[in-house]
């Protein structure tokens, strides 16, 4: 359903019409490190999954922290640095993977990025086919474009004229009434999608459209910059410095970048290893110049927004 084509029009028509040059900047490395951010975000937002349980923590020389740590022992710039598919887990993917998938639920094994997902292709969530792509578990996203076990919650809003409910939905898993309202107006200049909430589930362009809204705006209020702006911006604000740490804390901050949370929470870490590995697909570092890991890409010192 996320087809290549309608990601172009949805980006080239926010561009054209905000007046935006997202991902066009003119500087290719810049422009595939924000690439390589927006990915990894949805990577992890359509996996339903993390890269490894919350009590273990890649460290530099192979080693682990337990008790839910990532604070304690190895170097602040090799902490969660080693890919999980590595030889450091001892195996293809990490302990409990494998089997995080719920009874009966679907995914799409061994697919690259951009891919379109259809029901022949679906595999249960076991064994090899989980992890069987060249890049481990890594090459797996894009699957779910609706939230799971959600076919009506009336929790995120109510419930919409069309007769469904604001649950999550495309690549970035849209959620509540106002951000469907704020998204509906952003892009369709009214409240169509107000009201027909599932459109976004059905309609690629408008899937793909509702993540870069969120990437661009940040929310339907001033409350939190856009990721794009904190991605990509030469400045710090405070403790948040420019960067992918500070895209997850507008994303999701008051759970993943509390200050109780450690460093390497596993779906902090999640995202940053999908973002260096599509950094890696466009041959650019995922580091900018004067950039650190801990500083710019995870968020564990910022102070987070709590909604």
């Amino acid at each position: 359903m996320l087809k290549y084509s309608c990601m172009i029009a949805a980006i080239q028509n926010i561009n054209s019409k905000k007046g935006l040059n997202l991902f066009s900047s003119g500087n290719e490395d810049d422009d595939k490190r924000e690439l390589s951010a927006w990915f990894g975000i949805m990577a992890q937002e359509t996996t339903g999954g993390t890269i490894h349980p919350s009590s273990t923590c890649v460290q530099g020389g192979g080693g682990t922290s337990g008790g839910g740590g990532g604070d304690s022992g190895g170097s602040s710039s090799t902490r969660c640095g080693v890919d999980w598919a590595s030889s450091v887990t001892g195996s293809a993917c990490p302990n409990g993977v494998d089997s995080d998938c719920p009874s009966g639920q679907k995914c799409y094994g061994g697919h690259l990025l951009l891919e379109t997902n259809s029901s022949t292709n679906a595999c249960t969530c076991s064994g090899a086919s989980w992890c069987g792509g060249a890049s481990g578990c890594l090459d797996w996203a894009l699957c779910w474009v609706e939230e799971q076990g959600c076919g009506s919650c009336p929790g995120y809003g109510g419930t919409a004229p069309s007769g469904h409910t604001y649950h999550g939905r495309g690549p970035k898993q849209l959620s509540w009434d106002y951000n469907y309202k704020a998204f509906s107006n952003y892009y369709c200049g009214d409240d169509t999608l107000k009201n027909n909430p599932e459109r976004v589930a059905s309609n690629s362009e408008l899937a793909w459209a509702s993540s870069i809204w969120f990437w661009v705006t940040g929310g339907p209020d001033s409350y939190k910059p856009g990721c794009h702006d904190v991605f990509t911006r030469s400045t710090s604000e405070g403790d948040r410095n420019p960067g992918l740490g500070w895209a997850i804390n507008v994303v999701n901050g008051g759970l993943e970048c509390n200050s109780a949370v450690p460093m390497c929470d596993r779906r902090v870490a999640s995202r940053v290893l999908h973002y260096k590995h599509y950094c890696a697909k466009f041959n650019v570092n995922p580091l900018k110049a004067g950039w650190t890991e801990e500083a710019n890409l995870y968020c564990k010192s910022q102070t987070a927004y709590l909604r």
